[in-house]
């Protein structure tokens, strides 16, 4: 279904600098709204990461595509992902806000919670007895880094591969609350 972006910048209002949302009008009904309060909802979803999502016209739309709508006019492509600089997905902040790719969008992530070394791309081969660091590189392709007696070498060859592939300063880190 397509967004009536024209409906959607006469009904809603965008801070820029707070990242929120507002209404213009008021829209009677079931939840009574009023223009000037807060919209949208936030969405918990299942990989843990909470969302910001406005529901206009009988679609859920995420916050942070909106903010592309109001501040470039018009919603980006849907191939298009949108990067939260910091991480946190509720954080809407124009500043915060970058066009992506789904690879470019997972050299951002935070640490995964079954993560038992403490670092990206750093594991124990029990095999091996030794630390692996490997980084993903393309779709799909992950490379070996070797394999390290210490855990400080396995780790620093994974620091040197992030600065050579373009990964976020913020990739591996625990996600904000």
């Amino acid at each position: 279904m397509k967004i009536d972006e024209s409906a959607c910048l006469a009904a809603l209002s965008y801070d820029p600098d707070t990242g929120v949302f507002t209404w213009r009008i008021d829209r009677p009904g079931r939840w009574k709204i009023k223009a000037g309060d807060r919209a949208g909802s936030s969405l918990l979803r299942k990989c843990g990461k909470r969302y910001r999502r406005v529901f206009f016209k009988g679609q859920h739309i995420p916050e942070h595509r909106l903010a592309f709508l109001f501040m470039e006019g018009k919603l980006p492509p849907d191939d298009v992902e949108i990067d939260h600089d910091d991480g946190n997905g509720e954080n809407n902040r124009w500043s915060n806000l970058n066009k992506s790719t789904r690879q470019g969008n997972a050299k951002n992530l935070r640490k995964r919670s079954d993560n038992i070394s403490g670092v990206a791309g750093v594991a124990w081969d029990k095999s091996r007895e030794k630390w692996m660091a490997y980084i993903h590189v393309g779709e799909g392709v992950m490379k070996n880094l070797g394999r390290f007696t210490n855990f400080e070498d396995a780790v620093a060859a994974r620091k040197d591969a992030e600065l050579k592939h373009n990964y976020h300063k913020n990739h591996g880190s625990v996600r904000p609350l």
